[in-house]
């Protein structure tokens, strides 16, 4: 594939910034992939592991049956939510913060 050169801090129109950003990453696909799978992806898997966790640990505590109990246990619901979307929020801005300092470095040093 042929390497073009893209320059980030330049005036364009909205279907050149888009085009570019695909350029770029068809251009740095495997850098960034790597980084991803290397700082990124044990935490995607951990999160997947901890969101089956919640939700069974969620669904155990409720009985269906028991409508009023069911009001009495959301407690524990809540706290798991919290927790599950803590979680999230770590591991997309760790994705996030992966893919940015790809960019960074990338700008301030060039390619490779």
């Amino acid at each position: 594939m042929e390497q073009k050169d893209i320059r980030f801090r330049k005036q364009r129109d909205l279907g050149v910034v888009i085009s570019d950003s695909f350029d770029f990453l068809k251009q740095e696909a495997k850098p960034i992939f790597r980084m991803i799978g290397i700082y990124v992806l044990p935490f995607i898997i951990l999160y997947a592991g901890a969101q089956v966790y919640f939700q069974r640990n969620v669904l155990s505590q409720f009985d269906l049956a028991n409508p009023e109990s069911l009001m009495a246990d959301i407690g524990p619901f809540y706290q798991n939510l919290f927790m599950f979307m803590f979680f999230g929020l770590f591991v997309q801005s760790l994705l996030m913060g992966t893919y940015y300092s790809y960019l960074e470095a990338y700008i301030k040093h060039g390619k490779g």
